[in-house]
């Protein structure tokens, strides 16, 4: 007992300093003057939006739990939904550095306290990734067509700057295809290796999603996390007086130019506030000082949120498992 003790104390301890590590970095990257200017922001902020937001962001991290367990349903795991909450919640912390390797961190979580295989679950998350760009290019054209009147040359320069070019996406689809050739050849060339049985494990999860009974619902999640997208940009205008006044419109077109920032930079570090008040600036004739203000107040809220919900995961995660172990029995379905 008394070991099993130690053991969990220096496992609070190291997660502990996972998360000061995750602080530290995020700040380290800033220059003087983006601290300086986001200290000025935090001095505008209503706190009291601060509840609303972190409760938005937990429900569409609980959606996106709920989601994944309905891609899980087809490979027969059937991970308990605090447990699979919790892999999201690190997994989001781990992401912050270095970028996607909360991808595997949360299959790796996942496969460690529900004693399944991680292989397979990695394959959908590729699949669900897949997915979301999906759902992102629509909002993309939806947003584009819908707000297009406040898209300027300048704007438009500025967006596409920081998109993939055409030679880029050539280059990283031969990359892929390249990738792709090599592990079928790996595949055939030991078919019962322990490679070979990765890649199996790979293809099933990334399957998955073509063979879901209940689409309907997987549907849902992928709206309720999108949307809970939204209503946190809307949280955050409402949580500045600068940017109070501003609707739906303007917050899918934050979440057009914030997607493209956390896409092209880790965690979105200096390209999320400077797309977003680029945007709100040029398009909404906001003032460049509200701009920037709410694009380094949503960054530091987007982040401490993720930082405060992936330690609070790290912390529950154990316990709640120790807590239900002596109530275990064969899972058959979803909690």
């Amino acid at each position: 007992m008394f070991f099993k003790k130690q053991k969990t104390a220096l496992q609070l301890l190291l997660f502990a300093l996972l998360s000061a590590g995750v602080i530290w970095y995020m700040f380290a990257q800033m220059s003087v003057a983006q601290k300086a200017q986001m200290g000025q922001s935090i001095r505008q902020l209503r706190f009291g939006m601060i509840v609303p937001f972190i409760a938005a962001t937990l429900l569409s991290d609980w959606a996106r739990a709920k989601r994944w367990q309905l891609m899980l349903r087809p490979l027969d795991i059937y991970p308990k939904t605090p447990n699979t909450l919790f892999s999201v919640l690190i997994g989001y912390l781990v992401n912050l550095v270095p970028p996607r390797a909360g991808e595997v961190a949360k299959c790796t979580v996942l496969a460690r306290y529900e004693k399944v295989p991680a292989d397979k679950m990695v394959g959908t998350i590729v699949a669900e990734r897949a997915w979301d760009v999906v759902c992102l290019v629509l909002i993309i054209i939806g947003g584009l067509t819908w707000q297009a009147s406040v898209m300027d040359a300048q704007t438009q320069a500025s967006l596409m700057a920081h998109l993939p070019r055409g030679r880029s996406l050539l280059f990283a689809g031969g990359i892929l295809l390249g990738l792709v050739l090599v592990l079928i050849l790996l595949y055939r060339a030991r078919p019962e290796g322990r490679l070979s049985r990765l890649i199996r494990g790979l293809a099933t999860g990334v399957s998955s999603i073509w063979r879901l009974r209940a689409r309907g619902a997987f549907l849902l999640y992928s709206v309720l996390i999108w949307a809970s997208y939204v209503v946190q940009i809307l949280i955050g205008f409402w949580a500045l007086p600068g940017t109070a006044h501003l609707g739906i419109g303007a917050a899918v077109m934050v979440l057009i130019f914030g997607s493209v920032a956390m896409i092209a930079a880790p965690g979105g570090l200096g390209l999320y506030p400077f797309l977003t008040a680029l945007i709100l600036s040029s398009g909404y004739a906001v003032p460049e000082a509200d701009a920037q203000a709410f694009g380094w107040v949503t960054w530091g809220l987007m982040t401490g949120v993720i930082i405060l919900l992936g330690i609070i995961g790290l912390f529950l995660l154990p316990f709640y498992n120790r807590l239900s172990e002596p109530h275990e029995r064969p899972q058959t379905n979803l909690d």
